[in-house]
Protein backbone atom coordinates (compact mmCIF):
# COMPACT_ATOMS: atom_id res chain seq x y z
CA UNK A 1 0.00 0.00 0.00
CA UNK A 2 1.31 3.37 -1.00
CA UNK A 3 -0.14 7.10 -0.03
CA UNK A 4 -0.79 10.14 -1.61
CA UNK A 5 -0.67 13.45 0.43
CA UNK A 6 -2.89 16.42 -1.15
CA UNK A 7 -4.68 19.87 -0.69
CA UNK A 8 -8.26 19.32 -0.22
CA UNK A 9 -8.92 20.10 -3.39
CA UNK A 10 -6.67 17.67 -5.03
CA UNK A 11 -8.46 15.41 -2.68
CA UNK A 12 -11.69 16.34 -3.67
CA UNK A 13 -10.38 15.93 -7.88
CA UNK A 14 -9.29 12.54 -6.82
CA UNK A 15 -11.91 10.81 -5.73
CA UNK A 16 -14.30 12.57 -7.74
CA UNK A 17 -16.46 9.59 -9.54
CA UNK A 18 -17.52 11.99 -12.35
CA UNK A 19 -14.08 12.03 -13.44
CA UNK A 20 -11.79 9.47 -15.17
CA UNK A 21 -9.33 7.68 -13.27
CA UNK A 22 -6.82 8.01 -16.39
CA UNK A 23 -7.06 12.09 -15.82
CA UNK A 24 -5.53 12.26 -12.02
CA UNK A 25 -2.58 10.04 -13.31
CA UNK A 26 -1.98 12.17 -16.57
CA UNK A 27 -1.88 15.93 -14.26
CA UNK A 28 1.94 16.38 -14.05
CA UNK A 29 4.74 18.23 -16.28
CA UNK A 30 7.76 17.37 -16.47
CA UNK A 31 8.93 20.20 -18.76
CA UNK A 32 8.39 23.97 -18.69
CA UNK A 33 8.09 27.06 -16.81
CA UNK A 34 4.65 24.80 -14.77
CA UNK A 35 7.51 22.12 -14.27
CA UNK A 36 6.19 20.02 -11.13
CA UNK A 37 7.04 16.23 -11.53
CA UNK A 38 11.02 16.17 -10.69
CA UNK A 39 10.64 12.26 -11.06
CA UNK A 40 9.11 11.85 -14.52
CA UNK A 41 4.87 11.13 -14.59
CA UNK A 42 2.78 9.32 -12.27
CA UNK A 43 1.12 10.12 -8.78
CA UNK A 44 3.74 10.53 -6.52
CA UNK A 45 3.29 8.44 -3.06
CA UNK A 46 5.07 7.33 -0.53
CA UNK A 47 4.99 3.95 2.02
CA UNK A 48 4.36 5.16 5.17
CA UNK A 49 1.03 6.24 6.63
CA UNK A 50 -0.50 9.51 8.21
CA UNK A 51 0.31 7.49 11.59
CA UNK A 52 3.78 6.60 11.19
CA UNK A 53 4.96 10.26 10.62
CA UNK A 54 6.10 12.04 14.04
CA UNK A 55 5.12 15.38 13.07
CA UNK A 56 3.69 17.21 9.67
CA UNK A 57 7.11 18.98 9.44
CA UNK A 58 8.88 15.61 8.84
CA UNK A 59 6.16 15.36 6.24
CA UNK A 60 6.52 18.25 4.45
CA UNK A 61 10.35 17.64 4.65
CA UNK A 62 9.81 14.53 3.07
CA UNK A 63 7.65 15.59 -0.01
CA UNK A 64 8.81 19.28 -0.29
CA UNK A 65 12.22 19.95 1.36
CA UNK A 66 13.73 21.91 -1.64
CA UNK A 67 10.76 23.39 -2.29
CA UNK A 68 9.92 24.70 1.01
CA UNK A 69 13.54 25.67 1.82
CA UNK A 70 12.83 28.26 -1.04
CA UNK A 71 9.61 29.67 0.29
CA UNK A 72 11.10 29.75 3.60
CA UNK A 73 13.60 32.01 2.50
CA UNK A 74 11.54 34.07 0.41
CA UNK A 75 7.80 34.18 2.24
CA UNK A 76 9.51 33.36 5.56
CA UNK A 77 8.59 30.45 7.89
CA UNK A 78 4.92 30.57 8.85
CA UNK A 79 3.59 31.52 5.15
CA UNK A 80 5.78 28.54 3.84
CA UNK A 81 4.51 26.10 6.02
CA UNK A 82 1.59 27.03 5.95
CA UNK A 83 0.85 26.56 2.46
CA UNK A 84 2.72 23.48 2.63
CA UNK A 85 1.05 22.26 5.66
CA UNK A 86 -2.29 22.17 3.50
CA UNK A 87 -0.61 20.35 0.53
CA UNK A 88 0.01 17.47 2.90
CA UNK A 89 -3.88 17.84 4.69
CA UNK A 90 -5.34 14.81 2.96
CA UNK A 91 -4.17 11.33 1.92
CA UNK A 92 -5.18 8.76 -0.36
CA UNK A 93 -3.99 5.58 0.25
CA UNK A 94 -3.11 3.50 -3.17
CA UNK A 95 -3.02 -0.38 -3.95
CA UNK A 96 -0.67 -0.64 -7.25
CA UNK A 97 0.94 -3.33 -9.03
CA UNK A 98 4.55 -3.60 -8.09
CA UNK A 99 5.15 -3.58 -12.08
CA UNK A 100 3.88 0.19 -12.38
CA UNK A 101 5.73 1.34 -9.15
CA UNK A 102 9.03 2.97 -8.83
CA UNK A 103 11.11 3.60 -5.92
CA UNK A 104 13.33 6.34 -7.55
CA UNK A 105 15.87 6.32 -4.66
CA UNK A 106 16.77 2.60 -6.55
CA UNK A 107 15.05 2.99 -9.72
CA UNK A 108 14.98 5.06 -12.74
CA UNK A 109 11.48 6.09 -14.11
CA UNK A 110 11.46 6.32 -17.79
CA UNK A 111 11.92 9.99 -18.15
CA UNK A 112 14.93 9.47 -15.70
CA UNK A 113 16.28 6.87 -18.17
CA UNK A 114 16.08 9.48 -20.90
CA UNK A 115 17.95 12.28 -19.52
CA UNK A 116 20.17 9.56 -17.68
CA UNK A 117 19.88 10.34 -14.35
CA UNK A 118 20.60 7.59 -11.74
CA UNK A 119 18.27 6.48 -9.46
CA UNK A 120 18.27 9.54 -6.37
CA UNK A 121 18.73 12.07 -8.77
CA UNK A 122 15.97 13.97 -9.81
CA UNK A 123 15.44 15.60 -13.34
CA UNK A 124 16.39 19.13 -12.12
CA UNK A 125 20.26 16.89 -10.84
CA UNK A 126 18.65 17.39 -7.44
CA UNK A 127 18.88 14.64 -4.61
CA UNK A 128 16.49 12.83 -3.12
CA UNK A 129 18.79 12.00 -0.26
CA UNK A 130 21.65 14.03 0.93
CA UNK A 131 24.26 13.25 3.74
CA UNK A 132 23.47 14.90 7.03
CA UNK A 133 19.58 15.36 5.87
CA UNK A 134 17.00 13.03 7.19
CA UNK A 135 16.35 10.04 4.50
CA UNK A 136 13.27 10.83 2.09
CA UNK A 137 11.28 8.41 -0.33
CA UNK A 138 9.23 8.65 -2.86
CA UNK A 139 7.44 6.18 -5.12
CA UNK A 140 6.42 7.20 -8.83
CA UNK A 141 2.57 5.20 -9.67
CA UNK A 142 2.49 5.28 -13.38
CA UNK A 143 -1.06 4.19 -15.03
CA UNK A 144 -0.72 4.54 -18.51
CA UNK A 145 -4.18 3.13 -19.60
CA UNK A 146 -8.03 3.82 -18.02
CA UNK A 147 -7.65 -0.18 -17.50
CA UNK A 148 -4.76 0.08 -14.51
CA UNK A 149 -6.88 2.48 -12.54
CA UNK A 150 -9.87 1.57 -10.56
CA UNK A 151 -11.85 3.31 -7.56
CA UNK A 152 -11.48 1.45 -4.51
CA UNK A 153 -15.58 2.14 -4.11
CA UNK A 154 -16.24 0.26 -7.27
CA UNK A 155 -14.45 -2.88 -6.35
CA UNK A 156 -15.93 -2.40 -2.80
CA UNK A 157 -19.78 -2.31 -4.20
CA UNK A 158 -19.16 -5.38 -6.60
CA UNK A 159 -18.34 -7.98 -3.52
Amino acid sequence: CFFHYTTQLGFRNITAPQKKAVEVFASLVTTGPKANAWWGQGVYSVRRAPDEWPDVATLIDNNYRNMHKRDVESKGREAADEEYSSRVAYCIPLLANSAICYDVSIQQTPEMQKEGKPPGVNLAGKLLNERGQPERQCVVIRAQREKEVGHASAVLLDT
